[in-house]
């Protein structure tokens, strides 16, 4: 009987990242496995030619996603900011791929610090859902929000127009979707 000199645990998680590579057709599959081994630049590579070859919606926004998870936040914004753009040029319906990148988009620019632009995506997303589909928009507006005015004293905070308060975008959010635990926690946070 022939003896791995590797052990138990590696050998298992070789088998699995090989059975991974081979069951993955798709270059969109494969970039997936390859994200989920954390081999970004690979996974990145793999989106980058398929967008390429076929620049979709689906494939921009994919690609913006991969970027975030290897924390390239500039990079994604482009690949969200392309998606919008094939969204809005398409003859088909986009509806559920626009607003995801929209969503996409804004989470981005939170995390590069720019929470005007954020939120002006945000209110664009609102405008564009239906009012019953806008949680999420409203929860990351208000977030964004918050961390734009952290450094306002209260005095100053009050001075606010009412558009601009964090606490209301929230508490929309949670009349649409009263369950959200994530919107309790940034309302506690405010």
């Amino acid at each position: 009987k022939l003896q791995s000199l590797s052990s138990p645990e590696e050998d298992e998680l070789s088998s699995v990242s090989s059975s991974m590579k081979m069951n993955a057709s798709s270059p969109q599959q494969q970039a997936i496995v390859h994200s989920f081994l954390e081999q970004f630049d690979y996974a990145l590579s793999i989106m980058e030619r398929e967008c390429s070859y076929h620049p979709t919606a689906t494939n921009y926004r994919m690609l913006g996603k991969l970027r975030i998870k290897a924390k390239r936040f500039d990079d994604a914004r482009d690949a969200f900011e392309k998606c919008i753009q094939a969204c809005t040029n398409s003859i088909t319906d986009q509806t559920i791929e626009l607003h995801g990148a929209y969503l996409d988009l804004s989470k981005c620019l939170i995390q590069l610090k720019r929470y005007p632009q954020a939120i002006e995506q945000l209110t664009i997303l609102i405008k564009l859902q239906q009012p019953n589909q806008n949680a999420e928009a409203y929860l990351q507006r208000g977030i964004a929000k918050m961390r734009m005015f952290t450094k306002n004293t209260a005095h100053e905070l009050v001075k606010l127009s009412s558009n601009r308060r964090p606490l209301l975008d929230i508490n929309k959010a949670l009349v649409i979707q009263p369950n959200s635990a994530e919107a309790y926690l940034a309302r506690a946070a405010w």
